[in-house]
């Protein structure tokens, strides 16, 4: 064990050394394939350390206050010096020459291994890392990245029953982690699946989703709406037509079951509809970092020879988003759908997919002690009535949203408080006529939407909200008033006609 600890140790050093060399210029530069393989050496240590450990309760990893039982558990290695010595290798990702992929995949290994042995404060810390790893790693990394988040880091920081109450640093920073996906990962599968993958274990998205389209960068911004009022349909007015919106879902590929084929019945070739979160059992059936995704027979066959019982469901992919309750023996006389549940007593009732559930049901199915637990996302409040914090992500997505019909220079000048100046030949040269700046004007369509949806008239009103939105609002008819015919020009100037006045 001391010479496993020194080698630990001095492996840790070269990782230091590495990162010396590469952040000073020293040559000769490490490759990246010196790095990889110094990175597989943990990788491969870190696995032997879960196999030698005899029993591991699973119970452990369901409560934070267990988190010292836990770690007591395994050999007293410096599992935070390599945290360290990790994150600075991400740092110089991009002084590679050569070598970068390899060194992105033995990073996101390795990452996924470690995640046992860290303490919750820094265990914490890793969907935001990985996550902002996108803007340096190649492109190529980018399904790695949402694999890892997806299948491993979310689920061991967010995968228990009391993260909504307790809020850290895992919880706080899903805002930054979704802006990040949207930001650098082009396929819009990956979105989707980010998305779902929180929204089965953490409450309040839309709030996030919100905080993005008010703040997050332009980039980001697009997805973001999109998925909210795909996720939310309710925001839509009743006469949109729905055919007008361009954006399509994307449904993402659920995991296949990951025991080893020679003792998967099904050869790892079906859908793993569980994941098991104790590493001294997932790290039996794979060589591969916990968690573990099994399929039906697979978890059968954990929970009669293994006794493991900490097996969470997982959720598939949300592909229809009914406008209508979906449960069989709903009675109410409105049956809109103004609630979705991603609770595995639920779910089990759908396929494993997320439930709608109408008001009515929803409070027979979480207004009781059983159901206050389940992790499920209601509609999206009226502003006048809700509580501050979420009116204050409201009021800023909307005037967001609405600043988007400006043309660009336009946009910056207003948002540096300086004087606009409208020239007499005043006509967009800023390259509002690229495809880029329509699709941008199209995006203010949604801050309209949700105006007309959470900000109806009413009289007792919060007067520094409502003027503030209305501002925008005559920004927005005097961006919109003059544009040129075409399809961005038919489409807005509808709303100037039907839903505005």
């Amino acid at each position: 064990m001391a010479t496993r600890a020194a080698t630990f140790t001095a492996k840790i050093r070269n990782l230091k050394d590495y990162y010396s060399r590469m952040i000073n210029n020293i040559t000769p530069l490490p490759a990246g394939m010196d790095i990889a393989n110094t990175l597989k050496y943990f990788s491969q240590t870190l696995l032997c350390v879960l196999k030698d450990v005899p029993f591991i309760p699973s119970e452990v990893y369901t409560h934070r206050l267990r988190d010292n039982v836990r770690l007591s558990m395994f050999p007293s290695l410096n599992y935070s010096g390599l945290y360290e010595g990790v994150l600075n290798i991400i740092d110089v990702v991009p002084l590679v020459q050569h070598g970068q992929h390899v060194l992105g995949e033995s990073i996101l290994n390795v990452l996924g291994c470690l995640a046992p042995f860290l303490e919750y404060d820094l265990l914490d810390t890793l969907p935001y890392i990985v996550a902002s790893a996108l803007a340096v790693f190649p492109d190529a990394l980018q399904s790695d990245v949402v694999d890892l988040l997806c299948t491993n880091l979310l689920p061991i920081t967010l995968g228990y029953d009391s993260i909504n109450e307790i809020p850290n640093y895992a919880t706080e920073s899903t805002p930054a982690v979704l802006m990040m996906v949207f930001q650098y990962v082009s396929n819009p599968e990956h979105h989707s699946q980010v998305l779902e993958c929180l929204m089965s274990m953490k409450k309040n998205i839309a709030k996030d989703l919100l905080s993005i389209i008010a703040f997050g960068s332009p980039v980001a911004k697009a997805p973001a709406v999109n998925l909210l009022f795909y996720y939310w349909p309710q925001l839509y007015p009743p006469a949109v037509d729905r055919r007008s919106i361009h954006y399509q879902y994307s449904s993402w590929v659920p995991v296949s079951c990951q025991r080893e084929k020679k003792k998967c019945p099904n050869s790892g070739n079906v859908r793993a509809i569980k994941v098991c979160l104790d590493p001294s059992i997932a790290i039996e059936c794979g060589d591969r970092p916990p968690p573990l995704h099994a399929c039906s027979d697979c978890c059968n066959i954990l929970q009669k020879n293994d006794g493991c019982h900490f097996l969470l469901d997982l959720v598939q992919p949300h592909e229809n988003i009914s406008p209508v309750c979906e449960n069989k023996n709903c009675r109410s006389t409105n049956r809109e759908a103004a609630c979705t549940c991603f609770a595995k007593e639920c779910i089990r009732f759908n396929s494993n997919h997320p439930i709608r559930y109408c008001a009515t049901c929803h409070q027979i199915k979480h207004e009781n002690s059983e159901g206050i637990s389940h992790v499920y996302h209601q509609s999206l409040p009226q502003i006048w009535n809700c509580d501050a914090d979420i009116r204050h992500y409201i009021t800023e997505a909307i005037i967001s949203l609405l600043k988007e019909a400006q043309p660009l220079q336009e946009k910056r000048t207003v948002e540096m408080g300086e004087e606009r100046i409208r020239g007499p030949h005043f006509d967009d040269e800023e390259g509002d006529d690229s495809e880029q700046g329509d699709d941008r004007k199209l995006l203010s369509r949604y801050g309209i939407w949700l105006l007309l949806k959470l900000c109806p008239v009413k009289e007792d009103v919060d007067v520094i909200v409502l003027g503030r939105i209305m501002a925008m609002l005559f920004q927005w008819y005097d961006a919109t008033a003059y544009l040129p015919d075409g399809k961005q020009q038919t489409l807005l100037s509808h709303h100037h006609k039907t839903s505005v006045t």
